[in-house]
């Protein structure tokens, strides 16, 4: 359940990033219905990297607060699984940016 919470505050933050950016620059009526897309996918790309690490934060506030518990039937070990998939994408994609700059 933690991790599900995660997720979604992840996704909201990631939805505001273009509007705070819109309201920043003060550029609100000068988008175009075309630029759109492109503040969309720039919103959900970053959504990986903060859903991961937003996962993985929640998971070690319960470990350190003693809080920790987990099912043992198969939906607690499909959330887990989960959970450990979105913090291998946030730590594959933070790899990914440091090395595309050295062209490995």
């Amino acid at each position: 359940m933690a991790a599900g919470l995660a997720l979604i505050l992840a996704l909201v933050i990631s939805v505001m990033e273009p509007l705070r950016y819109f309201v920043v620059r003060g550029t609100w009526t000068l988008v175009t219905r075309d630029q759109w897309p492109l503040y969309a996918v720039q919103g959900l790309t970053s959504f990986v990297p903060l859903a991961g690490f937003s996962v993985a934060a929640w998971w070690l506030a319960l470990a350190l607060s003693g809080r920790w518990s987990s099912e043992v039937n198969a939906g607690g070990r499909l959330g887990r699984v989960l959970g450990w998939c979105w913090i291998a994408m946030a730590v594959s994609s933070e790899v990914g940016a440091w090395c595309l700059p050295l062209n490995y």
